[in-house]
């Protein structure tokens, strides 16, 4: 008896010191990439949102409807204390751990939960953006959330957990676009497990999902045509680049010097597609629970590619990638549990070796990254201009010059051409004729000159220096500051 007990004794010390190394792994990557990584456009934008009076938000959703709570809960994180790039960044690492909380106390066999939640913490899209002051590590949760609902509902047959299952993707697709692609899992998990009874449970599962999304599709659709441009996919033989992105590179245009992911190595690559390949070939032949994290993993990525092929893409390698972070690792654990011991030693090593690997590479990247080329240039304004001078913005400039101003040190911060401040960070630039018309108005209303930062090769400098002379003062690879008179 004694022998026993101590043997118990030994393998809950194993087990804690297990789950201490996965936490410690968890933390130590994520939290690097939150104080190494230079701010991305798109996080000054989240800051930028959060900061506008109710009042003008809606102009601004007009061109930007797809991150709803994520904003909303901003602005509620902003009422307890003075919001910064770190807090939201905080904000969505609080989200990450509430993801492996809810791995960890999923209803899996302990072997399965431990092995996901491993996998979980070395997933490279995962450890990323649990570092960004952007939706996704909220998204990321509340699919998990809906993940391991919908594996209740069928393997238990729950209907509260097919339930929770339903707000949970509601709640993601008001978080992210993305979250709109799982709204026909139901139906698709009653038709691949055979669970013909209980297809009026998905059917209505779909529908209510539908109606309390109305509102998110009517926002959806008031976005001015301009501001779908970018979702167009006039080769759809290109959305090749759907099973190329996550695999050949880990960041969306890896080949321009700000990416957020540097690019994987061919090797990398062909190991990486391997293991994957055998891994999803064999969860589809596995037990119930393997099945149904696969149908889970797969039919968001399917659709997606649907999308793609018939003109309409809203793909971004990793971040997408990122959303799956559950269903994927459960996927694996559940898959390589029911295999034998030393195989699934050598395959769970070797994913996480990648994983680290290519977080490790990522951070010490970032780590060496230049500063930003508008940020350099937002830097001299912060240091040369004197607080409340008035300043023309355009570009990726209006942000960063944004993001420098404090309680001692402000602008009269102002874009040209004028809907860039609307949505400053992805905008729909304005007809020729347009652009003239507001650069004669600019012009009219400051007949001494005016003091303006953006890009030297812009079509808004071009157009202003086809009026005025140029005097600049700063210039770097990617902006400049100086005087039109």
């Amino acid at each position: 008896m004694t022998d026993v007990s101590r043997a118990s004794g030994k393998t809950r010390v194993a087990a804690f010191a297990g789950l201490l190394a996965t936490a410690g792994l968890f933390a130590g990557l994520r939290a690097a990439f939150v104080f190494v990584r230079e701010p991305f456009f798109d996080e000054l934008f989240t800051l930028w949102f959060a900061a506008r009076p109710y009042a003008v938000t809606w102009s601004t959703l007009q061109n930007d409807s797809s991150s709803l709570l994520h904003y909303g809960l901003v602005r509620l994180f902003a009422l307890f204390r003075p919001l910064d790039l770190l807090a939201v960044r905080l904000l969505s690492l609080l989200c990450a751990c509430l993801t492996a909380w809810l791995v960890l106390r999923s209803p899996q066999p302990p072997r399965v939960r431990a092995i996901a939640l491993l996998l979980l913490a070395v997933f490279p899209a995962h450890v990323f953006f649990s570092s960004e002051a952007r939706a996704y590590a909220l998204v990321a949760l509340l699919i998990g959330i809906a993940t391991v609902c919908l594996h209740d509902w069928i393997v238990l047959q729950s209907r509260f957990a097919l339930g929770a299952a339903t707000l949970s993707m509601v709640l993601a697709a008001y978080a992210h676009a993305y979250g709109v692609l799982f709204f026909p899992l139901p139906v698709v998990l009653v038709l691949a497990m055979r669970e013909s009874r209980r297809w009026k449970e998905a059917a209505c599962s779909v529908a209510v999902a539908g109606l309390l999304f109305v509102p998110g599709f009517w926002l959806a659709a008031q976005q001015p045509p301009g501001a779908l441009v970018w979702m167009q996919e006039a080769k759809p033989l290109t959305t090749l680049m759907l099973l190329k992105g996550p695999v050949g590179q880990l960041g969306f245009a890896a080949e321009f010097p700000y990416a957020l992911l540097p690019p994987s190595p061919l090797a990398l690559q062909l190991l990486s597609v391997t293991v994957m390949a055998v891994i999803v070939a064999s969860a589809m032949r596995n037990g119930r629970g393997a099945r149904i994290f696969g149908w889970i993993l797969l039919t968001p990525c399917v659709l997606l590619l649907m999308f793609a092929i018939g003109g309409k893409t809203f793909y971004f390698p990793t971040r997408f990638e990122s959303t799956l972070a559950v269903p994927l690792s459960l996927m694996i654990a559940s898959t390589v549990d029911t295999w034998r011991p030393a195989l699934r030693l050598v395959i769970v090593t070797v994913l996480c070796t990648l994983g680290i690997l290519s977080s490790g590479v990522a951070i010490a990247s970032h780590a060496s990254r230049p500063e930003e080329p508008y940020r350099s240039a937002a830097r001299f304004v912060r240091q040369s201009v004197p607080s409340n001078t008035s300043l023309i913005a355009s570009s990726y400039a209006y942000l960063e010059v944004y993001s420098q101003q404090d309680a001692i040190w402000q602008v009269r911060l102002e874009a040209f051409p004028s809907s860039q401040g609307l949505h400053p960070g992805w905008w729909v630039n304005p007809a020729q004729s347009q652009l003239s018309s507001e650069a004669d108005s600019l012009i009219r209303r400051r007949p001494d000159g005016f003091l303006w930062i953006g890009h030297r090769g812009s079509g808004e400098f071009r157009m202003l220096r086809s009026r005025l002379g140029f005097q600049p003062l700063f210039e770097n690879q990617g902006a400049t500051v100086g005087w039109f008179r």
